[in-house]
């Protein structure tokens, strides 16, 4: 098989997947690429032979695939678990999941499912270029009208006098939010329009009390900004309060610390939508089980940057999932 094997971490799958590399058609073995994670990874492996989607175990028949991934963090930085059960229907193209969070021994939080249509194909190559198939989900009349400045990642400032100082935006999948709320309310929804206004995830590493703001204004004086985002010196055995460095009307990213269950800079997603002239506002605030940045003033190791990655992957694709899920519900219950 020609490709280069990869772990990837992606905002909706993590797995090891192949890179799609002029592959040759294989009759044992075909490609599975999904709308929503095209411009993320490349399209998974599925062994018809060895029953496996991407080197996992998995049920495969001629009408679905099924397989279960399990995501650990180590111990060192504070267990957390995801499990995920995903199915996809080869006759209409959808790819579901039902995701399952833990943190540490702790009570188990059901995320609301994720909902993407994907293509199949031979080859890698042929199954990015294949049309999404007829979903069995009612086309909607859905547009993307988010500002330029939400549609990449982007740091807003490096100043640590600056109110967004540490704040980062990360990418927010529009298609995800496109194929769920066609898949949860797109009967009801019939021809009406739904505008995406605004819709955008902050991390916001803002300096958290007033003890960890001289550190991290140290840390930004002597060591600089790591990709934009600013290294933390606390060790995870000991994390900060964490607090919004401004008021909300002053800054990107802000959170009440009562909307806080860990001490971690947390993720911030935000969105706003139009349903034939109806207003949709929706805030979620997810609290990681960890620093979602590498500890580093030890000295920055390949597997505290992986965790770190990990760990903010995991969040995205929460708190996506939860916006999502709460949107839908919204609309229904505007269309009742």
């Amino acid at each position: 098989m020609n490709g280069n094997i990869a772990m990837v971490a992606g905002a909706h799958f993590l797995f090891v997947a192949i890179a799609a590399t002029a592959t040759p058609v294989r009759a044992d073995v075909s490609y599975l690429a999904c709308r929503s994670t095209a411009k993320h990874n490349p399209p998974i492996a599925i062994d018809l032979t060895k029953n496996t989607v991407a080197g996992l175990p998995a049920t495969i028949s001629a009408t679905a695939i099924d397989w279960r991934q399990t995501l650990v963090a180590p111990k060192t930085v504070g267990t957390f678990t995801l499990n995920i059960v995903s199915h996809f229907d080869r006759t209409s193209g959808r790819y579901t999941s039902s995701d399952k969070l833990q943190f540490g021994d702790g009570p188990i939080e059901e995320i609301p499912p994720a909902t993407m249509l994907c293509t199949e194909g031979a080859t890698p190559e042929s199954a990015a270029a294949a049309p999404v198939p007829p979903s069995t989900s009612p086309p909607i009349n859905f547009t993307d009208a988010r500002p330029t400045d939400e549609l990449k990642p982007h740091t807003f400032s490096n100043f640590p006098s600056n109110c967004d100082f540490g704040v980062r935006t990360l990418e927010a999948d529009i298609d995800q939010l496109r194929d769920s709320l066609a898949e949860r309310v797109g009967a009801k929804l019939g021809d009406r329009s739904v505008v995406v206004d605004h819709y955008v995830i902050y991390l916001n590493t803002a300096a958290a009390s007033t003890e960890n703001e001289r550190k991290m204004r140290l840390a930004g004086a002597a060591a600089g900004v790591v990709g934009g985002i600013v290294v933390a010196t606390s060790a995870p055995s000991n994390p900060p309060t964490t607090s919004a460095k401004c008021d909300r009307d002053k800054m990107h990213g802000w959170f009440d610390i009562s909307e806080l269950t860990t001490p971690w800079s947390p993720l911030i997603a935000e969105v706003e939508i139009h349903v034939d002239g109806h207003d949709h506002v929706f805030r979620s605030v997810y609290s990681p089980p960890r620093n979602l940045i590498p500890q580093v003033f030890a000295g920055i190791s390949k597997s505290d940057i992986g965790d770190a990655a990990m760990a903010q992957v995991m969040g995205i694709r929460v708190i996506q999932q939860r916006v999502n899920a709460a949107l839908a519900d919204q609309i229904a219950e505007q269309l009742r």
